[in-house]
């Protein structure tokens, strides 16, 4: 049997950690920023898709811009995003209703195609309309999404900072 001992230089361990404790700041940046572009997603898309949209059958109140949250957190390694929404019919709003039902992996798929890009995925919901899909949450988790990876490669390529 083989016994073997390696011994970590002094200055390199104290490399790991500067190094470590930079990346948890960087991720911490990072999830701060992904929060503030999900919210701000979700509000410009219930602005567009319900609140500057033609009054229709139903009474407009303040209560699902109310239920919007997005939430994120860093850990040592990962970047976690929620964002949702509580108002009662959140479903219905975000997929529609009545037969003009979309299926969550097409919404997913229409919010990805805009990319990036500050860009409401809106559908032609109106206060008429109202049961036409308005993915509000769907294309803010995705747009908080795509502009974190984007953070990520710039950060990655020009060394973590």
């Amino acid at each position: 049997m083989s016994k073997l001992q390696f011994k970590l230089d002094p200055s390199a361990a104290r490399n790991t950690a500067k190094l470590r404790k930079q990346l948890q700041a960087s991720l911490q940046t990072v999830a701060r920023e992904a929060e503030k572009n999900a919210r701000t997603m979700a509000v410009l898309g219930a602005s567009a898709g319900i609140y500057d949209t033609e009054e229709g059958s139903y009474r407009r109140s303040e209560n699902y811009l109310l239920s919007i949250y997005a939430r994120a957190t860093a850990t040592a390694t990962d970047v976690l995003v929620e964002v949702g929404d509580t108002a009662e019919y959140a479903t219905q709003l975000e997929y529609g209703a009545l037969g003009e039902e979309i299926p969550a992996e097409i919404a997913v798929q229409m919010a990805e195609a805009i990319g990036s890009e500050e860009k409401t995925l809106y559908l032609g919901r109106t206060g008429h309309l109202y049961y036409i899909a308005n993915p509000i949450v769907t294309r803010a988790a995705v747009f908080a999404g795509l502009r974190m990876t984007e953070r990520f490669r710039r950060m990655f390529a020009a060394g973590v900072k």
